[in-house]
């Protein structure tokens, strides 16, 4: 039995990520050994998501309102309904396995002012997700949930089109909302304070799920600090009007750092499972204020986002941009959110004439981007920064003897036979009528036989190309698995990245690795005595290359020097 199958099979009762066994193999001259480790890799389940839609009720907000209705159905059956448009019965991508979905409106009261719509007495709609959809909302229920909930393995009871149009009663929030709107303040109370076991969101936020955010709104955030009532006070008149006062005083509202950092302690331990998706006052023909918020350095300058009265109509603000929906003032702190959570963020023009689709798909796509469990790789691998590729790989068992699934550009006829004790370098494959070679996602390996009489096919993963430029690893030019070493991974923790561009389970050449398999990453590492060249108190943490020697401790030269 070869050495691989030995240490999975030892440990298979027992492994759990971060779980080896190694075996040493000294070659002839004894100057070199080799360790062999296999770790067993836990994969992520599908998919799930709690998302909290924050939508603007004020009157201005009627026509976009109404655009949003109308396109966000069409995110969430991205998400929530499998598609085949190609025919090949395997859908198009992943789906969400579970889903938590609320609204909540800006409004958390005019601080005693009694303005219209505000429900002062009792602090607003006290950032408590919405349970009733507008009296005018057609065919909608009473009332519903305090948020929406899909499982997967309850659609027979409530299927994906049942929650689509849910939401869409929920959403239809009506216009007499409150003028001081508190969109950033209404979104982290909802999720703390609210969220509690005596709160009235109690049950939604799930702190081991991804959180996803957006923002809907027409005005920027005016959430109020209560170290400054002086911001809505009657007789500061000094301060300009009172509906135009956030604007023009953002250094009386809440602190921008402060709501940055809340919204990141809500994903906490893992930063990546926060995704806000912000449609606001930017201009949309401007690249500078929209995508990514680590791209968005140059927005606050753009002539569009400065903040000035309008001469023609004193009671508002220049827009940062017009659409046939309406009018937006510059969104100047939900910029600004965007630029402190970076990558996190994805900001798009509430005017766009087109679809907002495309921004909220990128910005959960995090989503289908199969890592494991744990924020970081049990242990670091054999990393050649050169190639920007380990020397492990990786082989999946599967959950019967069924064939690995075919790849139709280098199908299994064009490759020779392989097993795991083959898997660091199988025979190539080869096109038979051009010669060239290729690799296909996943390679058969043979069928393993376990002690409880069971068959299981193995299966190669493909280790996906990255090219190396100026010392830097670029993105995946093709489908497979990858390794990310601590020094270019989040947070400095080595990280094993499952599936390049593809999501978990599809059915062809397409997929990563498919439900019930298991996931086993076999390594080799070759020690050379010769060719150690670290400090005398520590040789081995240098090892220069196969064409090198040592010259001095700490010094690796070429061997025909």
């Amino acid at each position: 039995m070869d050495p691989y199958r030995r240490c999975a099979l030892a440990l298979a009762a027992t492994l759990a990520a971060g779980s080896d066994c190694s075996q040493l193999d000294e070659d002839p001259g004894g100057t070199c050994t080799t360790t062999e480790f296999s770790v067993s890799v836990d994969v992520l389940p599908a998919p799930r998501l709690d998302m909290l839609v924050v939508l603007d009720d004020s009157p201005s907000m009627d026509g976009e309102r109404q655009a949003f209705l109308e396109q966000f159905p069409e995110v969430l059956r991205d998400l929530l309904v499998e598609s085949d448009p190609d025919g090949d019965t395997c859908p198009e991508h992943v789906v969400l396995d579970d889903l938590h979905l609320a609204v909540v409106t800006p409004n958390l009261g005019s601080d005693g002012l009694g303005l219209p719509g505000c429900n002062d007495d009792v602090g607003g709609d006290e950032a408590c997700f919405r349970l009733a959809p507008a009296p005018a909302a057609p065919d909608c229920p009473a009332a519903l949930p305090p948020f929406l909930a899909l499982d997967r393995s309850e659609l027979e009871t409530y299927p994906p089109e049942r929650l689509i149009a849910d939401f869409t009663c929920l959403a239809a929030a009506g216009a007499a909302g409150c003028g001081i709107e508190q969109p950033l303040a209404a979104a982290l109370r909802a999720l703390t304070v609210q969220a509690g076991d005596e709160g009235c969101n109690r049950g939604f936020r799930r702190p081991e799920v991804p959180l996803a955010l957006i923002f809907v709104t027409d005005e920027d955030d005016g959430s109020l600090d209560p170290a400054h009532p002086e911001l809505l006070a009657p007789d500061r008149s000094d301060l300009g009007p009172l509906p135009l006062r956030s604007a023009l005083h953002p250094e009386l509202l809440r602190d921008m750092a402060e709501l940055a950092d809340g919204f990141e302690a809500l994903a906490l331990p893992d930063p990546a499972r926060l995704m806000v998706g912000l449609i606001v006052g930017v201009p949309y023909d401007s690249p500078v204020c929209t995508g990514s918020g680590d791209h968005l350095y140059a927005c606050l300058g753009a002539s569009e986002m400065t903040v000035q009265v309008d001469p023609t109509r004193p009671q508002t603000i220049i827009p940062a941009c017009n659409s046939v929906a309406g009018r937006a003032e510059p969104a100047r702190r939900f910029v600004d959110l965007a630029q402190r959570l970076s990558s996190s963020a994805r900001v798009t023009s509430i005017c766009a004439p087109d679809s907002w689709e495309p921004m909220l798909l990128d910005l959960l796509s995090p989503l289908f981007v199969h890592t494991l469990p744990s924020d970081c790789f049990p242990r670091q691998l054999p990393f050649d920064p050169d190639t920007c590729r380990t020397s492990c790989v990786l082989v999946e068992t599967l959950a019967d003897d069924r064939p690995c699934p075919r790849t139709p550009d280098c199908p299994p006829s064009w490759c020779p036979p392989a097993n795991a004790g083959a898997a660091a370098a199988p025979p190539p494959c080869v096109d038979p009528v051009t010669g060239r070679a290729c690799t296909p996602h996943k390679r058969d390996l043979g069928t393993v036989h376990l002690p409880d009489g069971s068959s299981h096919r193995q299966c190669l993963l493909r280790q996906a190309d990255r090219p190396a430029t100026d010392g830097a690893c670029g993105p995946p030019v093709a489908d497979g698995w990858y390794y990310l070493p601590p020094d270019l991974a989040p947070n400095h923790c080595p990280r094993l990245v499952l599936d390049s561009s593809v999501p978990l389970g599809c059915c062809d050449h397409r997929g990563s690795v498919e439900p019930g398999s298991d996931v086993e990453l076999l390594c080799w590492k070759t020690a050379c005595a010769d060719r150690f060249c670290g400090p005398p108190a520590s040789p081995s943490e240098l090892q220069c290359a196969g064409d090198q020697y040592c010259a001095t401790p700490g010094e690796c030269r070429p061997a025909w020097d």
